[in-house]
């Protein structure tokens, strides 16, 4: 299967000249924790929750897109309207051509320690995006009829999954940024993961209305 058949075509981008305000927004208001650096269609930069967390403070876009709305930090705001996506974003892109293989977007995730991957055409244009949340929906088909056949490689991406599971059912609960912390993924990218392992009744999700939301072992 090819990367074009699982991609994202439609890509929220920033632009250089935008400043952190405005991009914070653009990744709240979209539910991402990064995107590509976009100019004249070329990929020029990305910018991912740690880029922003490093200038902002450690809180999530959408936690920072509501003290928009304190009157109490005006200072903070200010400042993120003088810096511009250009001063942060990381120039070193790693993308894939999109008639590339899904495996090989898997070993390119796993051997750069990136949760996404801007995807282009020959002429280097951007045409899509691919995460990891993506190939975790692939592969886990791709895996179980591997497991029909009786063929015991597992895909990649998968052992990301089965870490997380597996430290959920051994300590019964874990937070979301302590699952990030150990996993050495984004809090945004295990949300996603969580959600849908909920959704598929094998864990639960749980929203404090103070604090991290917490993954717990789902009880039978």
């Amino acid at each position: 299967m090819k990367v074009r058949d699982v991609m994202t075509r439609r890509v929220i981008t920033l632009d250089p000249k935008m400043d952190l305000k405005k991009a914070i927004q653009v990744l709240g208001e979209n539910e991402i924790s990064g995107a590509p650096v976009l100019e004249k269609n070329k990929v020029v930069g990305i910018v991912s929750e740690s880029d922003i967390i490093s200038i902002a403070g450690r809180r999530s876009p959408l936690g920072l897109i509501l003290s928009f709305k304190d009157r109490r930090f005006p200072k903070q705001v200010e400042r993120l309207t003088k810096v511009k996506v250009r001063k942060i974003m990381r120039k070193k892109v790693v993308t894939i051509l999109e008639d590339a293989e899904i495996s090989e977007a898997a070993k390119m995730m796993s051997r750069h320690n990136i949760n996404r991957l801007p995807v282009v055409d020959k002429r280097k244009n951007l045409v899509g995006i691919v995460t990891r949340g993506d190939l975790v929906k692939t592969l886990a088909l791709e895996l179980a009829k591997a497991v029909i056949r009786g063929e015991a490689k597992r895909p990649e991406i998968e052992t990301d999954i089965d870490k997380l599971l597996k430290i959920i059912n051994e300590r019964n609960r874990i937070s979301l940024d302590k699952a990030s912390k150990e996993l050495k993924i984004s809090e945004g990218e295990i949300e996603r993961w969580a959600k849908a392992l909920r959704d598929h009744g094998l864990i639960e999700l749980e929203y404090p209305l103070v604090g991290k939301a917490i993954l717990k072992r789902k009880e039978r």
